[in-house]
């Protein structure tokens, strides 16, 4: 991804270990044959994967850098920790995460703000790296910013909930130690980092995902670029917002929450940044000949 400008904010990407990785159209629970076969002469040709009936994603982490802050988006699936389930494909990674940090010219030390828009195991990892056998906070003097309904859910998920193997594992090792070192900031409904003239930094509620599910805005006169997280997991969904994934927890508020944000930034140049969609990334929702359709920023 080309980095971006908002105003005198920079918006920069880096990739855990791939900026193309094949998911199976069967990823989306209710998404036939018939119906990729509609939708697929409106998607860009980079959405797909080489092997038929596979779609591209990307494990990245975004980095947004104000005049005072440096922030990052979500923080992919970290290293040494052990997974299962769904996410054993995840289990025991081992990234180049830092140093692909590094090659933006930034260390941990200097981060300060770590923003999760929700708390599954693929969003959290880089929370925390091993040190000694415990797991402490990777970016020593950063705020992490989580949603407190994520918190208080997922704190309390029993063992054998369906929703567990995506976030009870990674609890334990990439957010809780967050919390007992003080660094975790709990956020409700609307929470505003920066506020200045013409220029704007906040967090939203956007629950459906998860509970506590969030966006982060960065806004000034002229550009609105919006970090979403997995409110789409692939481009495909904003041509088609009924689509969903078992990963959602509330399937038909995540719909809503879709089918408001599609309406509510097509055809108006808001830049959408989603945590999972293949390079080149960026892009806007326009209009397409049936529906809306997302199109990358090159």
């Amino acid at each position: 991804m080309k980095p971006v400008q908002i105003g005198e904010t920079l918006i920069r990407k880096f990739v855990e270990f791939s900026d193309g990785i094949p998911m199976p159209v069967e990823a989306f629970a209710n998404l036939t044959a018939e119906r990729l076969a509609e939708l697929t002469p409106e998607l860009d040709s980079r959405c797909f994967g080489p092997e038929p009936g596979t779609l591209l994603i990307s494990m990245h982490t975004f980095v947004i850098e104000t005049r005072r802050l440096k922030i990052l988006v979500d923080t992919c699936n970290g290293n040494h920790k052990s997974r299962t389930g769904i996410m054993a494909g995840m289990n025991m990674l081992e990234t180049n995460y830092l140093e692909n940090l590094a090659a933006l010219g930034l260390v941990p030390e200097e981060i300060d703000i770590v923003m999760c828009t929700h708390l599954h195991a693929d969003h959290v990892g880089w929370n925390t790296k091993l040190e000694n056998g415990q797991w402490v906070p990777t970016f020593p003097k950063a705020k992490y910013l989580m949603g407190k309904a994520d918190v208080d859910y997922y704190g309390s998920l029993p063992a054998n909930h369906p929703q567990a193997e995506l976030a009870r594992e990674c609890y334990a090792d990439s957010v809780l130690p967050v919390i007992d070192a003080g660094q975790a900031v709990l956020v409700e409904g609307r929470h505003v980092i920066e506020d200045g003239v013409g220029e704007g930094l906040w967090i939203e509620s956007a629950p459906g995902h998860t509970p506590g599910s969030c966006v982060l805005h960065a806004k000034n006169k002229h550009d609105h670029a919006l970090f979403v997280g997995d409110i789409f997991h692939h481009p495909i969904q904003v041509q088609d917002p009924t689509l969903h994934i078992s990963a959602d927890n509330e399937e038909a508020t995540a719909l809503d929450v879709r089918r408001d944000m599609i309406g509510t930034y097509m055809n108006t140049g808001a830049q959408i940044f989603a945590a999972h969609f293949p390079e080149p990334t960026g892009g806007c929702i326009v209009s397409g000949k049936k529906d809306a359709r997302f199109q990358f920023t090159d």
